[in-house]
């Protein structure tokens, strides 16, 4: 998995769970020198799901995201991974449940 990717899941996982919208996001950003908007945003998470028209996620941008966040860069990529990891967990146990009802 690619580190933008990690970047995005991490982004996006984290501004939920803190309940800032994309829209917040973006208006906070202007503080730290980025004027993006919330389109923008969500083409940036859109890494997180794979997405070909996914936006290019600056590293400046990447830092100053994190900084709104409250968190760095190296933690938002390792937010990524770690959801990875958690959501490839779920759906094995996904799949075993379905297989043990099977038999």
């Amino acid at each position: 998995m690619t580190a933008e990717k990690n970047f995005a899941i991490g982004m996006r996982d984290l501004r939920a769970k803190k309940g800032v919208s994309q829209v917040a996001l973006a208006t906070a950003l202007v503080p730290h020198g980025y004027s993006i908007d919330s389109t923008a945003i969500t083409r940036m998470e859109h890494h997180a799901d794979g997405r070909t028209d996914a936006r290019t996620i600056r590293l400046g941008e990447a830092v100053a995201i994190a900084e709104v966040l409250g968190t760095t860069v190296d933690q938002m990529c390792h937010l990524g991974s770690t959801w990875r990891a958690r959501r490839i967990a779920a759906l094995r146990a996904e799949l075993a449940a379905l297989t043990v009802e099977e038999d």
